[in-house]
């Protein structure tokens, strides 16, 4: 019989006294390194990952101040503010904005071209929040909260956005706000434009902008993963817009929009007394309320396409004789200028010729008026 091989006790201890050792070095070296990882994040790179979790953490939200009211010079407001809900998406929060868009569409109502027009300023925005639809419906808002978990970097907010309430009745003369375009972008203020992508476009929004904008506010908020706010550090309340009174008469433009009685044409109601403009109408009109959140290309193109053109400023833009209004001011200017007075009288036999040339200009009563001053001219409006 062979006899049992008898382990040598020294070498046995020898070998497990090396692991031991090997072990300690290697869980040495693994608390070393640790250690020197926990102190450099927590010394050397402290301020940078402490600016990025609260960045994380807090979010600072421009508060856009509350445009100027519009009023006409009975204290009519002509152009308000109403509050609606508004969706909004943190670039910075959305890994594939185009995938949320497309899944928020059937939501929001967005078509094709609204989700073109969105990853276009998104691509602009710099991680600014950018509107996705503004006035959202009830239906809209409960389809959403049900679904909010799936949209992180997607929120609602309640905003004051413009209102006309007399519609087509004042459109020509306040004109409307839209949003900011790439060519505005490059020439106005970006922080006095903070939180809001409207500015006005044509008229009286347009002329008074610096006026009617305000400054804008913000608010430093503590959110969670989701983005949901938990609670409010910090605020700024931002400062609304100065109001402006117009010299427009609200009874007076309603007046003169029913004596165009659907007829292409222009009115404008001037005070002698100080030239003040009560009345100032063009019509056709039309609804400046779809620009503001956006006008869809469609109904845009049917606007320009309109046989009747009513984006055309007729009292404005348009040229039209003076005919005999021009005569007060040419008579006036010639006693200014000493050339006649108000007794100076011509003979009027129905027609009048330049010195040297026979051409006869007629005036409107076959044989004239006779002997005519100026008041009398003015009165009978004597073309001669």
């Amino acid at each position: 019989m062979n006899k049992p091989l008898t382990p040598n006790t020294e070498q046995v201890n020898r070998v497990f006294t090396s692991r031991i050792i090997i072990l300690g070095i290697l869980i040495f070296i693994g608390l070393s390194g640790l250690i020197v990882r926990y102190g450099y994040l927590q010394v050397y790179a402290h301020d940078k990952y402490t600016t990025q979790a609260d960045n994380n953490r807090i979010k600072l939200i421009s508060a856009p101040p509350s445009r100027g009211y519009i009023y006409d010079r009975n204290g009519i407001i002509l152009a308000d503010n109403q509050p609606v809900f508004t969706a909004m998406l943190s670039p910075d929060e959305v890994e594939n904005p185009e995938r949320t868009l497309n899944l928020l569409a059937p939501i929001f109502e967005l078509t094709d071209e609204n989700i073109t027009d969105i990853l276009a300023r998104l691509s602009k925005s710099k991680n600014d929040p950018v509107t996705i639809k503004i006035d959202l419906t009830d239906a809209q808002l409960a389809q959403f909260s049900e679904r909010k978990p799936f949209f992180r970097g997607v929120t609602i907010q309640s905003k004051l956005t413009r209102s006309y309430p007399y519609d087509e009745l004042f459109a020509h003369v306040i004109g409307y706000v839209g949003r900011i375009n790439d060519k505005e972008t490059k020439r106005i203020d970006k922080d006095r434009y903070a939180g809001t992508d409207l500015i006005g476009k044509i008229g009286i929004e347009d002329y008074y902008e610096d006026i009617l904008l305000g400054q804008p506010g913000y608010q430093s908020v503590e959110t969670d993963a989701l983005g949901n706010i938990l609670r409010q550090l910090d605020t700024k309340p931002p400062v609304a817009g100065n109001d402006i009174t117009l010299s427009l008469d609200y009874g007076l433009q309603q007046v003169a929009q029913q004596q165009l009685d659907g007829r292409r044409g222009a009115i404008v109601a001037i005070d002698p007394k100080n030239g003040d403009v009560l009345a100032f109408v063009s019509n056709p009109s039309y609804d400046p309320n779809p620009f503001i959140s956006g006008i869809s290309f469609k109904d845009y193109g049917n606007l320009r396409e309109d046989l009747d053109q009513p984006l055309y400023n007729r009292a404005l833009q348009g040229m039209y004789p003076p005919a005999s209004t021009i005569k007060p001011f040419e008579g006036l200017g010639g006693i200014h200028y000493g050339l006649r007075n108000w007794e100076t009288t011509i003979y009027d036999p129905g027609y009048f010729s330049l010195p040297g040339d026979s051409h006869r200009f007629r005036d409107w009563k076959r044989g004239g008026h006779g002997s005519v001053d100026l008041k009398k001219s003015i009165m009978m409006s004597v073309d001669t």
